[in-house]
């Protein structure tokens, strides 16, 4: 199940006890986008064999 870019915002800023910078936010998208590269490839390696 996908999260929206909106709901990981929100959830992101609620989650903070201190306003977060744009730059945190953006390495949080980050992170979030390599785990899902790498799940990717992993499904794409276990597919294949």
């Amino acid at each position: 199940m996908e999260m929206k870019l909106e709901q990981i915002l929100e959830a992101l800023l609620l989650s903070a006890s201190r306003p977060l910078s744009i730059n945190e936010i953006l390495a949080a998208f980050e992170k979030k986008n390599l785990l899902l590269k790498m799940k990717f490839k992993r499904k794409l390696k276990t597919d294949r064999s």
